[in-house]
């Protein structure tokens, strides 16, 4: 091989490239031939392509040579630029070079000038650096790898870029950008008129390591998805002050599927958007599979700046760890918009309205192009010290339009102005939430609740169909002037079909806000169907309090059997409080028809029996006015909330006859005791 002389070359020395020359000679490695190099500079780029044909060829450019028509370098041809070396490329003129592998230039250094295209046939790393360290050097750098077979990186360095507010630059398929984090720095300048940059229909893309600001007025993104695509991943990006930090904007008809945004930081307008309300629905378009983990949100300007936004049709997403905090609107909004959603192991705190909010809207975004909000999965989320509520699953407009096939599970919801949950729907599951603090606003109506169970009252809609079980909800309230009462679950009119089951709803003295949740659970008039079941609650002013809701709870047959009519006046006992307790209703079923007459039989339940006295009166059945048929059950009266209703775990009721002169005493007699079990005030 050629030696290299001690002193940098200069031009005709002929070493600044070097190629393949055959040799005969032995080589010392397994007896085979050795190639020999020798080193030539290039001065004429087309004529040296035609010279060397398909000879593996390395070049050596030191000056700019002027490119005034098309040229395409094979792929064993490979150019070294050093010192001025580049290619000034005429208008209209081709450069197509098989590879980046072909280029070895530093990245830093400008390879490219003049207004033709330098473009590569096969995929690689190219530094935008060869192409200068402008909005349009990028945008070129980009094209280069449009056309390409098999895609590209285009590496970004340290740069700071003050974009056009007039143009963008276009994302393509299979074309990554890849950056340094904050380190590439892309201002984009407002008002703008254009996004900072835009992927329309470009698959297989990934944005990674970019620093975008500005860009906050004109309604502009700093990063818009367009145009039917899929396969996208932007992560590690940093945003700032833009009217939309990630935004997916679709057209009419635009399909696009697996899109990732992973572990951003974006503080805007709308941080991370999908959809736009502002446009109205747009029939058939449809985005699907949407992934949005680990991101941290923030901003806003108003109440509509949420951190993570969804709106139109928008199906098969999970929502993953992300913290969402302190933005002016929600933390997470589904907007009228989300089918098939997991909201999981996120933080939403210090929000200017919502948590999570999750609604629906059929009259204005309907369903066809919206989505309705339909099998949501709400779990292990931190929602904390939100201006409203910690989430709120409801309806914003007329009748029937629920969410529905929704689920909130163990999710910790604590310090909120409003309600903790806020729920109205059908087929709904709130399970083992821990509940604290809620209900901070002093201007809250009273009984608001921790938990909330809405109907739609001016519209007379029913929320129906949901379980309210195994859920903590401890020392939610507020002091007021005049005091309020904040129960830990609250069942509003238009509530129907409710399982409340296993919940545990306390004031707690060693906490912080004690004495202000003064009722356990509270069940309005107007609600019905509501199943209640081993519910604690304990110490709190009224721990229950159900008026003349329609209620349902456990039931129990204490049979009496035969009483011959002319048994003297009598007290039997019935039944024992397995917990503290409270009576719904009472029935009288008796195999022979008892008929109403002069001089019968009145029948009391009486708590505390203590014959021959008797205990204290809850409920009397008068058979002087009152027919018993036989083998149906017969109320015994109307239970109100002012009787005593309410046992403790162990107190006995009985059941107290007196003998009238014509009784006709009872047959097989069934006493059925229909009643809820709830916790007792502590001591």
């Amino acid at each position: 091989m050629k030696s290299l002389p001690s002193k940098k070359p200069t031009v005709g020395q002929g070493m600044l490239s070097m190629k393949a020359v055959s040799s005969s000679s032995t080589s010392p490695f397994e007896g085979k031939n050795m190639v020999q190099y020798k080193f030539e500079k290039i001065t004429d780029l087309a004529a040296a392509i035609a010279s060397e044909g398909s000879t593996p060829f390395t070049g050596v450019i030191d000056t700019s040579l002027t490119i005034s028509a098309d040229l395409e370098i094979p792929q064993s041809f490979k150019i070294i630029f050093v010192d001025e070396g580049e290619l000034n490329i005429n208008t209209s003129v081709l450069v197509k070079i098989a590879s980046p592998s072909n280029i070895s230039a530093p990245p830093a250094m400008k390879i490219k000038s003049g207004s033709g295209n330098l473009v590569f046939a096969e995929g690689g790393e190219v530094h935008m650096g060869w192409f200068g360290t402008t909005q349009e050097a990028l945008q070129e750098a980009t094209n280069s790898l449009r056309g390409c077979c098999n895609g590209g990186d285009v590496l970004i360095p340290k740069v700071t870029i003050n974009m056009s507010t007039s143009t963008s630059i276009k994302l393509y398929g299979n074309v990554n950008l890849r950056g340094q984090g904050k380190i590439s720095t892309f201002a984009g300048g407002t008002p703008r008129t254009a996004p900072m940059f835009e992927l329309i229909g470009a698959s297989n893309t990934t944005i990674e390591g970019l620093s975008l600001s500005g860009a906050s007025g004109g309604g502009q993104g700093q990063i818009e998805i367009t145009g039917s695509c899929e396969n996208i991943l932007i992560q590690k990006c940093y945003f700032h002050g833009g009217h939309a930090g990630i935004w997916i904007n679709p057209n009419a008809g635009d399909k696009i599927n697996n899109v990732t945004f992973l572990d951003n930081y974006v503080h805007g307008h709308h941080s991370i958007y999908v959809g736009n309300s502002e446009l109205g629905g747009i029939a058939e378009e449809e985005i699907r599979d949407l992934k949005i983990i680990s991101n941290f949100c923030t901003g806003g300007v108003n109440e509509s700046s949420d951190g993570i936004k969804l709106t139109k049709s928008v199906k098969d997403v999970l929502i993953q760890g992300n913290i969402c905090s302190e933005n002016e609107g929600d933390g997470i909004d589904l907007f009228a918009s989300g089918d098939r959603v997991v909201i999981i192991n996120n933080i939403c705190e210090g929000n200017g309205v919502q948590g999570i909010d999750i609604k629906t809207d059929e009259t204005n975004y309907p369903p066809y192009t919206r989505g309705k909000n339909r099998q949501v999965i709400v779990k292990a989320n931190i929602l904390r010290a939100n201006n409203e509520s910690g989430i709120k699953v409801i309806s914003v407009a007329l009748d029937g339009e629920w969410p529905y096939f929704v689920q909130v599970v163990d999710n910790q919801i604590y310090e909120n102005q409003f309600y903790g949950i806020w729920c109205s729907g059908r087929y709904i599951d709130i399970i083992s939430n821990h509940v604290f603090l809620n209900c901070q606003d002093e201007d809250l109506d009273t009984n608001s609740g921790g938990i909330q169970i809405q109907g739609n009252d001016t519209k007379q809609v029913y929320s129906e169909y949901i379980t309210v079980a195994h859920n903590h909800s401890v020392n939610n309230g507020k002091a007021a002037i005049p005091p309020k009462t904040f129960p830990g679950i609250n069942i509003t009119n238009y509530s129907r079909n409710v399982r409340l089951t296993g919940n545990f709803l306390a004031n707690d003295e060693t906490l912080p806000n004690d004495g202000l949740q003064t009722i356990g659970i509270n069940i309005a008039d107007g609600a019905q169907d509501i199943f209640l079941k081993n519910n604690q609650c304990i110490n709190q002013d009224k721990n229950i309090n159900i008026g003349t809701a329609g209620i349902q709870g456990e039931t129990v047959s204490c049979k009496i059997g035969n009483v011959p009519e002319t048994d003297a006046s009598n007290e039997y006992p019935l039944f024992s409080a397995p917990s503290d307790i409270c009576l719904l209703s009472v029935f009288l079923v008796n195999a022979s028809k008892l008929e109403a007459g002069s001089d019968r039989d009145i029948l009391e339940i009486v708590k505390d029996p203590s014959p021959p006295t008797g205990g204290t009166s809850i409920l009397t059945l008068d058979l002087n006015t009152t027919t018993v048929e036989a083998f149906v059950a017969t109320s015994m009266g109307t239970l109100i909330d002012t009787s005593p209703r309410y046992l403790s775990k162990g107190q006995v009721l009985g059941l107290k006859r007196t003998n009238g002169s014509s009784g006709q005493g009872l047959t097989e007699a069934v006493i059925v005791l229909n009643y809820i079990t709830y916790g007792t005030k502590a001591s």
